[in-house]
């Protein structure tokens, strides 16, 4: 099963995917926000039926201190809008 990671940031997302195990990732591409911030869904889905990815990790950053900031709601907002 290929999967697809995603790390979130604030203008751009890093996208990863898998080999067909499922077990050796390796970097893609990163994909830029949009004039407004917005994060960019067509691309993003694009890549995902092209790539044949069966499942998608987000990345969740939290501080030094273990809590969860800004940065890590986005990315949940972002897993959430990608759910099927």
């Amino acid at each position: 099963m290929i999967w697809m990671g995603l790390d979130i940031g604030h203008r751009r997302i890093g996208v990863a995917v898998s080999d067909p195990s499922g077990m050796i990732a390796q970097p893609l591409t990163t994909l830029d926000a949009t004039k407004q911030g917005e994060m960019p869904f067509g691309a993003l889905r694009d890549l995902i039926a092209e790539r044949g990815a069966r499942g998608i990790v987000v990345g969740l950053p939290r501080r030094l201190d273990g809590s969860h900031g800004p940065e890590a709601e986005a990315a949940e907002a972002l897993a959430e809008r990608l759910r099927v």
